[in-house]
């Protein structure tokens, strides 16, 4: 979560985080290379936080398909249209 005065704010603030705290590559307590990348922000809800930063959900996948990864990453990120998201958002 992150505190902003509008969406493209939130964006902006999402973007610069990520660039300067996330960690790129690491090695895993297997001894394996791993690395991070932000393919997309899931999405943008309006909320009241007294912190500024705030984790609300993320998740790791691994490409063991013969997909390419681009085609992987585009399958797993395919995105709701406006009028489902909203549907979504009211449940």
């Amino acid at each position: 979560m992150i505190k902003a005065d509008s969406f493209d704010e939130a964006y902006r603030k999402a973007e610069k985080y990520t660039e300067e705290m996330m960690e790129k590559e690491y090695v895993n307590m297997f001894g394996q290379k791993v690395y991070q990348s932000v393919e997309r922000f899931a999405d943008c809800f309006e909320i009241i936080e007294e912190d500024d930063y705030t984790e609300v959900y993320s998740s790791y996948k691994m490409n063991k398909s013969p997909l390419p990864q681009e085609d992987y990453v585009n399958l797993l990120t395919d995105q709701c249209s406006k009028e489902e998201l909203m549907q979504l958002r009211s449940l």
